[in-house]
């Protein structure tokens, strides 16, 4: 593996230190699980902000519309 060195405040230097201790991981597994965190927060928060800038109407219309089909065949 490569490795490179980043500029961060001595206090994330200590925060990660801390939190790799705590875990038992290594300062690079507990900045991938970071950046990991990050990543998939913003993906969530853009597929919200798209989801609702295109409106709910045609889903909520397409769930009515195929909610009689939820018991085809099964019994109550």
């Amino acid at each position: 593996m490569e490795t490179t060195t980043i500029k961060v405040s001595a206090a994330t230097r200590d925060r990660i230190k801390a939190l790799g201790a705590a875990e038992r991981k290594s300062a690079d597994a507990i900045v991938q699980a970071a950046l990991d965190a990050q990543e998939r927060a913003l993906f969530w928060d853009r597929f919200e902000a798209a989801a609702t800038a295109h409106g709910t109407e045609e889903l909520e219309a397409d769930a009515e519309a195929w909610a009689p089909t939820l018991k085809d065949g099964l019994d109550d």
